[in-house]
């Protein structure tokens, strides 16, 4: 890290400042494309925007740790941005993992709230959640995608069409300036060759979208890249089985910038 800094292809600031700079260079180019939504720039930063001030409203906390259970799909594009806009730190998590992968990662990561896919198929992971949070004494607040109206816990989809006041947007500034470009951004998880899921926190925030001396501001460099695509899947156990890639909440998307970001179902 150390010889990347010098060198000056490491910048220095957060992943949620890296990303405002650029939906501002890129406002009205299309970041997201999926089978039924397509967003600008400038529409991803906005509703990233809600779903952060509205986490942290929800009593979250810059520095807490998030638990993610997710698929494919638009809006949680829109919630990894939000959680990273808030300080808080995600702790990826497959959805084919059940009570024993995370109730351990959970204790282990001092997760306070768990965001899962509740409308995944053939499993029910918003019951898994609130089973698990009855095992975890830091665990205090369910949050959702997919999930009816009706249901227990804080719907993304309820928080990404709100709209922020000048002081949450300032709040949100001032999180993205003031958070440790040393400290993790990220949980990722790792199979590895043992029996024993391993935590492997990237090493700083400002992994992606660097400013490197030879060229502008256009995402991550080609080593970085790699990690972003969806590792392929061999035919190993379920806690062996490669996490989704930390600068991408689902598997099969590109977040290069300034490219669309493009999500198969």
């Amino acid at each position: 890290m150390t010889r990347y800094v010098a060198t000056g292809a490491w910048g220095t600031r957060s992943l949620p400042a890296a990303f405002r700079q650029a939906a501002a260079t890129y406002a009205g180019r299309t970041a997201l494309i999926t089978p039924d939504t397509r967003l600008t720039y400038r529409e991803l930063d906005a509703r990233s925007d809600a779903v952060a001030a509205g986490l942290l409203s929800s009593g979250l906390r810059p520095g807490e740790r998030v638990l993610l259970q997710l698929t494919n799909s638009a809006t949680a594009v829109v919630a990894w941005y939000g959680l990273l806009k808030a300080g808080l730190i995600p702790v990826c998590t497959l959805a084919i993992h059940r009570r024993l992968e995370i109730e351990q990662i959970g204790r282990k990561s001092g997760a306070v709230a768990h965001l899962v896919q509740a409308d995944f198929p053939g499993f029910d992971l918003a019951g898994l959640a609130q089973q698990v949070a009855g095992l975890l004494p830091a665990m205090r607040q369910l949050l959702t995608i997919g999930a009816a109206p009706d249901k227990p816990g804080l719907r993304i989809e309820d928080l990404q069409d709100q709209e922020i006041s000048d002081t949450e947007h300032a709040g949100l500034l001032k999180i993205a300036e003031s958070l440790d470009v040393h400290g993790p951004a990220v949980l990722q998880l790792s199979g590895g060759t043992t029996r024993n899921t391993e935590d492997h926190p990237p090493a700083a925030r400002r992994v992606p979208l660097q400013r490197r001396p030879d060229r502008q501001l256009v995402g991550p460099h080609r080593a970085q890249r790699a990690r972003l695509r969806a590792p392929a899947r061999p035919q190993r156990s379920a806690h062996q089985r490669p996490c989704t890639p930390p600068t991408a909440p689902a598997p099969h998307c590109s977040s290069r910038l300034p490219q669309p970001t493009s999500c198969s179902p």
